[in-house]
């Protein structure tokens, strides 16, 4: 059986979750130098999967230099933020995410999410009404990289709205609101009146 059989079958097998004999599988074929990057990528898709974030991380930390592809490169990247999300590690998953070069990963709608959701994660609690307990040129970075993404659900909506208004960044918000409204179709009462009243301190002004 040639290598790229071999590759098909693992993929085969990881639709399966037949996960064990997918890494087997790839494990022979990412001697194929021509496969070796596609390879390591469902590694560690496969490890991820199996919710071993250590591990993944430990083997993209051994592995991600020697990979050749940008693209499957920032990929993997995204596994490791995700990774570094469901160990309690915020920070250090907004830095893997701030790494990815590819513009068409960066405007993909799970980059979004993710980078979203870390954002959120790390800086909101910091937020007491119209008050921020942060560190504010902190805030003022973190602002700048986060104010154009397209926000993926109610939450990441408001917390867009709450910066901006915090900033008196008025006509940002109007923006903002104009444009990703009518996005939601599904009924959240707790940021719904959130985002309401976001919309309601900034048409004042």
């Amino acid at each position: 059986m040639q290598t790229y059989e071999i590759f098909e079958l693992a993929k085969q097998k990881f639709r399966e979750q037949n996960y064990e004999l997918a890494l087997k599988y790839l494990k022979k074929c990412k001697t194929d130098k021509s496969l070796y990057d596609d390879c390591l990528f469902e590694i560690i898709k496969i490890y991820f999967e199996q919710k071993k974030y250590k591990k993944v991380i430990s083997f993209s930390d051994s592995h991600l230099k020697k990979i050749k592809n940008k693209k499957i490169k920032d990929n993997i990247k995204i596994f490791i933020s995700k990774s570094y999300k469901f160990l309690n590690n915020v920070i250090k998953s907004i830095k893997t995410l701030d790494s990815i070069k590819s513009r068409s990963i960066k405007a993909t709608d799970e980059f979004y999410m993710e980078r979203l959701d870390c954002s959120y994660s790390r800086i909101n609690p910091f937020f007491r009404v119209n008050e921020f307990s942060g560190n504010i040129k902190r805030l003022k970075r973190e602002f700048v990289k986060i104010k154009n993404l397209v926000p993926q659900n109610k939450k990441q909506f408001f917390y867009i709205l709450r910066i901006s208004n915090f900033f008196n960044n008025y006509s940002f918000t109007k923006k903002v609101i104009t444009k990703y409204q009518k996005k939601f179709d599904y009924i959240d009462e707790f940021y719904d009146n959130a985002i309401l009243s976001e919309c309601e301190i900034a048409n004042k002004k």
